[in-house]
């Protein structure tokens, strides 16, 4: 078994369930869609295009931040982690 692959792809907890017991995000998650909603339905053609482009790439930047916001935290977790264990490994000395 393999838990960092596991936890990256999800396949545990935190990860599996991210935000969706946050009311806040569910909020803010369900307004941004009834704006992007809205305002698509008011473009048309290249302004439409344009919009359609612009929300792909915001997607995958969203994307990028998030996987760099799990790589971050999972380094300083395992840095918390290395840091205990020698203190404690120490003490026991």
């Amino acid at each position: 078994m393999d838990i960092i692959t596991d936890l990256k792809n999800g396949n545990l907890s935190p990860y599996d369930n991210f935000g969706r017991d946050n009311p806040e995000l569910l909020k803010y998650e369900a307004e941004c869609e009834k704006l992007k909603e809205k305002l698509a339905n008011k473009l048309e053609g290249d302004l439409l295009k344009l919009f359609s482009d612009y929300l792909t790439l915001s997607e995958k930047y969203q994307l990028v931040c998030e996987e760099q916001s799990f790589h971050d935290g999972f380094c300083i977790g395992t840095k918390i982690s290395a840091e205990a264990f020698l203190c404690c490994e120490k003490i026991l000395k």
